[in-house]
């Protein structure tokens, strides 16, 4: 379905819950009905979500109710943002992944993240062949390992041009339960515009195929 997107990878610490959480609180933020759904039992999403400061509802799917929980929450909102466990073959995963409307991969610029992101973004590519995927650059650091990396993503994937960098504010923003739209500061100013930049960019890529 067009307005599920998955948020997955095959490697953990890749900053995905933190994708999932600030993508699904950009769209809620510019008046778009958005659901969170934490399929990952760890439950970061679940646990972000209680301490009660988020706009978007986070909510929790297993494995048994994935496929039709997504789709019955697909029909009464207009985005579903599903944050996945760090498992690629996972039932939790599939599931997502067979009704999602693009997948979106976060991808730290490490040589151990690019192994990971190319073993799930083949899993996509054998299993569902249809499926748009949009590899999201996270924790870019200024570095020149970090740089090399990102010009070797670059070169081997769909990146989106949206990158999200290396800050404290995400991690203080996961503290305290909230996201970076609501903190202030120079810096994360700066992080509400990657993660605005991104949410833009994920509706112009579903427009895009749906054209």
């Amino acid at each position: 379905m067009k307005n599920v997107l998955v948020v997955t990878n095959q490697k953990g610490g890749c900053g995905k819950t933190t994708t999932a959480v600030h993508l699904a609180e950009s769209l809620t933020l510019h008046g778009l009905n958005t659901i969170l759904v934490d399929a990952d039992k760890q439950g970061s999403s679940i646990l972000w979500g209680q301490a009660g400061q988020l706009k978007t509802r986070v909510v929790s799917l297993d494995a048994d109710r994935m496929r039709a929980g997504l789709i019955e929450l697909a029909t009464s909102h207009d985005f579903v943002v599903v944050d996945c466990l760090p498992d690629a073959t996972a039932p939790t995963t599939l599931g997502a992944l067979s009704v999602a409307g693009l997948a979106i991969v976060p991808c730290q610029t490490s040589s151990p993240d690019l192994f990971a992101t190319t073993a799930l973004l083949q899993v996509i590519a054998d299993r569902f062949p249809g499926l748009a995927s949009l590899v999201v650059p996270t924790l870019v650091a200024s570095t020149l390992n970090s740089r090399d990396v990102l010009d070797l993503m670059q070169s081997s994937w769909r990146l989106s041009r949206a990158h999200l960098a290396a800050r404290t504010c995400y991690q203080e923003a996961a503290t305290e339960g909230t996201t970076v739209h609501s903190m202030r500061g120079r810096a994360a100013a700066a992080a509400a515009k990657e993660v605005n930049d991104l949410a833009f960019e994920v509706l112009t890529t579903l427009n895009r195929g749906a054209q």
